[in-house]
Formats: structure tokens, sequence, C-alpha cells
């Protein structure tokens, strides 16, 4: 302590906020670089414990922020038809507004619980906080802003200014320039679309189709490769179009149009009061101030007497949001597509739950839920069989997550990232030598944990890659086995391919739903899925020599074929299968 008695609160990892001049504590772990946690690993101890890593309290909070939304949204949909001189349905708003809010709800959450938790500790707290003027003009560009330090550390302030959380501060006026919106370069290329020429004949292409074709299918998120795609429109007589994306117009906020809009919401916490004084200033531009504009370039991109529209993962496109908004007014059926294998088997997922209010039919990859409106079909991405190699690596696939929590889904949250991490090398070095020599660590993109360096260092006995090294089925027909260490698509996409595959994963970090354990039980009888590492590296020790021994056998082959009926069905012509389900779905629309 010093002589003031204050210690400073590091918020993000932007050290020009920081005041060396007191002691510190972090807010994260996400405030530390790997280099500062390598040259001083006691620095860990002055981090605060993350709220979250209690995942009783993050089911709950889901349910909370889940109940929230509705009365948030309620609120706002009659306010938001006045102010446009519109009679818009609730739908219509659910579909182009709670895609934002399900991603800024949550993080706002997260936010002020680990301020608030923090300031509890009993220390007397100081930090830095910044006074800007900046709202992402789109969801594309929030969910691009909320892996940086500079937006966090605006956010973090903005709950410091409007709660009433005991922290000191010294406020620091800023241009809005500040935010460096490019510091990620991986994933703005995987959330953004590609400009220039190819934008332009976009533009020109779904303008001649607008007029034309009364089926939407969207290329960008509905999976389907280019030929299939071209192949499904021609078959439906329609013109083959990758739509152009179309992101919110940045313009002047209208303070007074933003207070009225939030006046008269009953509060029944500090939490709300505060969120509501956030919301006022942080509300996406479509839905007031450019909201107009959006309308125009929706309307004008796309067809204007659509029927039935795909969506897959269409949630950061403002414009294609709109858009089915607006066809869905007009008549048209909505059926959005399932793009990943986590929403049907997690405990909860609030993507999952919006795109089942967002369409009036889920195609989902051969599962069915009574309670939802689920069409069972095919996977709608090309399984191209690899074969593995009997002398090959043992591939270990790893993932990654951003570095600040941003929705409310029932896996990996922020830092957990790390302690995920600590169980793969828990994992790994139970394995013994002759089995380490030969695996093969892929990790996924690096949102800023730099989990490729942590593990090279702990593990420098194993091989490792990226996703820079090429796709990973290029890796994968150089693997005798793949090892899965996450709920996603990989198990699915191996098992359909009759690829040898092991998982090895956090069941508290990865919680599934009810309706999915007996699935998930037959694969631990079958010493396909594990969450302990001794018996992991035990099962590896028995059958590395001989893979394909173990894996054609009679158990695992009979919970595979149970599994994937339950779970994916891989279609023998998918194109063909889709124009039936079309030709369906189009005369109930008729």
């Amino acid at each position: 302590m010093t002589d003031n008695g204050k210690t400073f609160l590091a918020l993000t990892g932007d050290q020009n906020f920081w005041d060396s001049k007191l002691p510190i504590l972090y807010l994260g772990r996400w405030c530390l670089s790997y280099e500062m946690e390598k040259e001083n690993p006691e620095i860990l101890k002055q981090v605060c414990d993350y709220h979250w890593d209690d995942r009783k309290k993050f089911y709950l909070d889901s349910l909370y922020l889940g109940d929230l939304q509705e009365r948030i949204l309620i609120h706002l949909i009659p306010r938001l038809n006045k102010i446009h001189n519109r009679n818009h349905s609730e739908r219509f708003y659910k579909i182009l507004f709670k895609a934002w809010l399900i991603h800024f709800l949550p993080a706002v959450f997260d936010r002020y619980s680990c301020l608030k938790a923090c300031s509890q500790n009993g220390e007397k707290l100081f930090t830095h906080v910044i006074d800007l003027n900046y709202v992402p003009p789109s969801l594309n560009q929030f969910l691009m802003d909320s892996n940086t330090d500079s937006y966090n550390h605006y956010l973090f302030s903005e709950v410091l200014k409007y709660s009433q959380i005991a922290i000191d501060s010294l406020e620091v006026k800023l241009d809005s320039k500040y935010l460096d919106l490019s510091q990620d370069n991986d994933l703005q290329a995987l959330l953004s679309g590609q400009g220039g020429f190819k934008s332009l004949l976009k533009n020109l292409s779904s303008r001649i189709a607008s007029r034309l074709n009364s089926l939407v299918v969207s290329r960008n998120n509905s999976n389907l490769s280019k030929a299939n795609y071209t192949k499904l429109h021609l078959k439906l007589g329609q013109i083959p179009v990758a739509y152009p994306e179309i992101h919110g117009l940045g313009k002047a906020l209208d303070l007074s149009l933003r207070k009225e809009l939030c006046e008269g919401f009953q509060a029944k916490s500090e939490f709300e009061e505060m969120f509501l004084k956030l919301l006022e200033h942080h509300l996406p531009v479509y839905t007031l101030e450019s909201f107009q504009d959006l309308e125009k370039q929706a309307l004008e991109t796309y067809p204007k007497n659509v029927r039935l529209i795909y969506s897959g993962n269409g949630l950061a496109d403002d414009g294609f949001r709109f858009f089915c908004a607006h066809a869905m007014e007009q008549g048209a059926k909505i059926v959005t597509m399932q793009h990943g294998g986590f929403v049907d088997t997690a405990k909860f997922s609030a993507y999952g739950e919006y795109e089942y209010e967002y369409g009036d039919y889920h195609l989902s990859w051969g599962w069915n839920d009574p309670s939802h409106s689920v069409i069972p079909f095919y996977i709608n991405k090309v399984i191209d069989p690899v074969s593995p190699s009997k002398q090959g690596d043992i591939l270990v696939c790893f993932y990654s997550v951003y570095r600040f929590a941003n929705r409310m889904d029932s896996w990996v949250q922020s830092s957990q990232m790390l302690l995920t991490l600590d169980r793969l090398i828990e994992m790994v070095e139970c394995l013994k030598p002759e089995v380490q020599k030969l695996v093969k660590l892929r990790f996924h993109r690096n949102f800023g944990w730099d989990e490729q360096l942590r593990f090279e260092d702990r593990c420098p006995q194993i091989r490792t890659e990226n996703i820079n090294s090429g796709s990973l089925f290029s890796s994968m027909k150089n693997a005798r086995l793949v090892v899965g260490t996450y709920n996603t698509t990989i198990l699915l996409e191996c098992l359909a391919m009759n690829f040898p595959i092991v998982v090895f994963w956090s069941p508290d970090l990865d919680e599934i739903s009810e309706k999915a354990k007996p699935r998930y039980r037959m694969l631990e009888d079958a010493k396909i899925l594990f969450s302990d590492p001794q018996q992991f590296a035990s099962h590896l020790a028995e059958v590395h020599e001989n893979v394909e021994s173990w894996w054609e056998g009679e158990k695992v082959q009979e919970t595979k074929k149970r599994f994937l009926e339950q779970s994916m069905h891989v279609s023998e012509d998918y194109i063909q299968d889709f124009l039936t389900l079309t030709g369906k779905l189009l005369k109930e629309t008729v």
C-alpha cells in the first residue's frame, strides 16, 4: 500500500492507462500478456477471481438475462414504432434488434459483475476511465470491437460512470479514434465481407435478382459450396447471387430521442438502472438514427416478393436481418439452418433460442425437438471422406474464445480458456512417451490468449500447428486418430466420415442438456468420450498402435451409428433433398 492507501485497478491490458506508481490489482487475466505471466508468475496472485467461474451462477445469470432481454424488448417495441411511424410486429424487432441485445446485455452484465465483485474485496481502489461518445455502427463492428482492449476499457468506464460501484476514478477525455478497430485481423476477416470490384458485382447482381427471385438462400451463411449454391438456384429457376452484406451506417446520436425511448422502464435492481442509462447511449444506430437508411438499402438489395428465406449464420448482417423481418411481415417464411454442432446439445444457448424465434422453422442436421418447429434434415456441409493414415499422427484439436465474454452459451467464457489449456496440458503429460511422440496439437485462432506459445513452453516435446498451417481435413489425412477437446462440429464430422476420434473435454465447462446426456453416455461407454486425463491416457496407450482394430469394433461402430441417428444425418444427394423440401415449404406459403 502507498501512503494514500489506494490500489490501482487495471481494467484491461492497455498499459497506457495503468498507474505504475501504485500497487496494481488486475480485474481479470485478460489484463495480462503471456510474457508478463512468464516473467513474474507471482503476478497471478494480483488478479481478481472471475465471477463466472461459479458455473451455477453462470446458469442462473443466463436465466435472469434471458428474462431481462424480453422485458427490455417489450418496453422498446411500441416506442420504436412511434418514433419511426411504423406498426411493425414484436417479431420484426426481435429479428432485427435481439441479435445485438443477446451480445451487448451479457457483455455489460459481465463487466458490471467483475467490477462489483472486485470492489468488495476490502481494498480502496482507483482506476482511469475513458470519456468517449462512440456507438459501433453495426452488430458486425460490435463483435469486432468487443474483443479489443480499447472498446472494453470504454465499456468498463461506462459501467463505472452510470453505476454506484465504489471504485474511485479519474476521467480521461479521448477522441473516438482511440478505439483501434483493426487490431484483430483474424476476427475482422472472420466477420467481414470482401470489398472492391467483387462487392460491386455482388451489388449489381443482387439488384437484378431482387426483381426476379422468390426464394432467398444466403450463400454467405448457408455452408453451401459455390457450385452447389449455383446448381440449387438454377434448378429452382432463379438467379444465383451472393447478396452483399449490409451494415448500419454511422450517424450522430440523437440523445433526446434515446432518452425518450428508455423512459418508463421499471428497473428492479441497481444493475438494471445502470443498464438503462447505458442503453440510451449504446443502442445501435440502425434501430434509431439510421433505421431508414438501412431499410432503404435492404429493400433495394433483396427480392421484393420473396416467399421463402433460408438463413444460416447471418446474425451479424444488419441488412439481411432487416430484410428477413420485413419479408416475414409480408408473409414469407424463414427457415434458420443449423451451422454448428453445439446448439442441439448445449445446456443453454442464447443464440440457439434466438434462431428458434427468428425462424418459422429450424432446419437441423437430423435431430428433432418437439418444443420448437424443428425439421430434421441433413448436414449442409459437404462431408468428403478422409481416410486415416495407419502410421500417422494423433491430431489433437484445440479451440479458442474471446478474451471478453459477450454471449450466454454453456461453454468456456473468457479466462476459463486458460483453465481448459491447463487441463489439456495435464492430459498430455499423462500420456506415455511413445504416445506423446505421435501427438500433434492443432490450435485455432489466437484471440489474445497466446495458447500455442503457452503450450509450446510447457510441452516442448509436442509438435504443434495452427489453422494457418492448412485446413483441418488436410491435417487429418496425415493422422491415425483425431482428439476433440470441445463440444462442436468436429465430433459429428469425424463420426460421419467414420474417422477414428476420441474426445477429451471438461463437462463442468462444456455443460450439455439433459436430453443430450444419454447420447454422450453412449460415447463414454464406448470409450470415445473422456473427462479424466488418466483414463484418457490409459485408453490411448491401449489403442494407439492399432487404432483401426478398436475403432472398427462392434461396440464402437454400433455406438457411432446410434449417435448419428440422433444427432446428424448425411444426404446422398443434398441438392435434390433440399429441392424436395423447398417445394413442400413453398406450397405452404401460397
